[in-house]
């Protein structure tokens, strides 16, 4: 695994579209002077770096660290987007734990006192691949016409592929299995609504049973409690920062009586909504 200090103003020298045919491209192995970033979208490559090889095809990431000894090669044809970028790469060791995903809603954005992402040289998540491609797309927007402003963009919009690159490797470490997380942002993105375990279901395509099993293994609740939490924490926000209500906030936020509403927030902070204060 590598680590990129993203601490620093990243700037990326070239960017641009490659086709590229049989017989590409190192006759021998060679060093480049900068980062170099490849997003494979059509044929495939074989990569030698640093004594390893890696096959990549469409779909595919691979970033080869500056001063790093490649070779490559393609036996048919591959077509390929590609940054030269600044910052400092270096090799670690996998990190147990990266992330930690905060549970409890609130306004208040936890704080950020990591500068660094991880990653692994060759990258691979449909799950990214189409934001990746669309920031792509917007850094040929902003080169078609350069400006001042749109350079920067250029470059914001890169750290910002390179952040979607380093969430691939938080979740190969996260505690939390996959469908899990997939269901707790359904749930964050649907606070105001009313929701229940088989909309949540529904939505991620699983059975309750499983899903029921998911919530109690990992976060020792059921899916119910979790989206009330959610939805109770949600309230004390509205209570502390708007001038709405509780009848209003009640409503807001997907319960139909305001006294369940009033029950379920007393058991579990201990007091009524309108003495929260």
């Amino acid at each position: 695994m590598y680590l990129f200090d993203v601490s620093e103003i990243i700037s990326c020298s070239m960017f641009g579209r490659m086709k590229q045919s049989n017989g590409w491209e190192t006759k021998t192995p060679r060093a480049i002077r900068e980062n170099l970033f490849i997003f494979m979208i059509d044929g495939s490559a074989r990569f030698y770096i640093d004594g390893c090889y890696y096959e990549i095809s469409a779909g595919d990431i691979l970033i080869i660290p500056a001063q790093t000894v490649y070779q490559a090669i393609t036996e048919t044809t591959c077509e390929y987007f590609f940054f030269h970028f600044s910052g400092k790469i270096q090799k670690c060791d996998k990190p147990h734990s990266i992330s930690n995903m905060n549970h409890k809603f609130s306004f208040h954005l936890s704080e950020c006192i990591h500068d660094q992402i991880f990653f692994d040289l060759k990258i691979r998540d449909d799950s990214v691949f189409n934001k990746i491609y669309a920031s792509i797309i917007s850094c040929i927007e902003y080169n078609s016409s350069m400006s001042h402003t749109e350079r920067l963009l250029m470059d914001t919009e890169f750290l910002k592929i390179m952040l979607l690159v380093g969430t691939v490797a938080e979740k190969s470490t996260s505690q939390l299995p996959a469908t899990l997380k997939k269901m707790i942002v359904y749930i964050k993105k649907n606070l105001t609504n009313s929701i229940s375990l088989s909309d949540v279901c529904a939505f991620c395509s699983v059975s309750a049973p499983y899903a029921a099993r998911l919530f109690k293994q990992n976060l020792n609740m059921t899916a119910s409690e979790y989206i009330n939490s959610e939805k109770l924490y949600f309230a004390c926000e509205l209570i502390q920062n708007t001038s709405m209500n509780i009848s209003e906030i009640s409503d807001y936020l997907g319960y139909s009586d305001v006294f369940y509403f009033s029950k379920l927030f007393k058991k579990k902070f201990g007091k009524a909504p309108t003495k929260y204060f």
